[in-house]
């Protein structure tokens, strides 16, 4: 899909949609279990429980593409030439043999899971 595509960064916007939905309805189960305890009524409690999480949702969202695009704490693939595990990209004439091999499977498995 376009627009859902991996940009670079480790994770297409597809997969953080999809972990944003899953923890959402994980969360509103429990926000809605909480606010029923408190206030005792299944229509506020469910309405309190959407709103927020609706909102949540959203921002999670974006918290999720934030992380995704930091290179902090992430280490490289493995078989990813030594000249790009420090986040820069190759200079062509530093690329050996090994190094051609091991781009191109890296290339190949990243493209088996976008």
């Amino acid at each position: 899909m376009r627009g859902l595509e991996n940009q670079g960064s480790g994770e297409t916007r597809a997969r953080s949609f999809a972990k944003t939905i899953s923890w959402r309805v994980i969360a509103t189960g429990i926000t809605f279990g909480l606010a029923y305890l408190w206030l005792g009524s299944v229509a506020e409690s469910a309405g309190l429980a959407l709103l927020a999480n609706g909102v949540k949702g959203v921002i999670y969202y974006g918290h999720e593409r934030v992380w995704n695009g930091l290179r902090w704490g992430r280490t490289a693939p493995a078989g990813l030439p030594a000249s790009e595990r420090n986040g820069h990209a190759p200079n062509p004439v530093e690329i050996d043999q090994s190094d051609r091999k091991a781009l191109a499977t890296t290339e190949l498995v990243n493209e088996t899971w976008r």
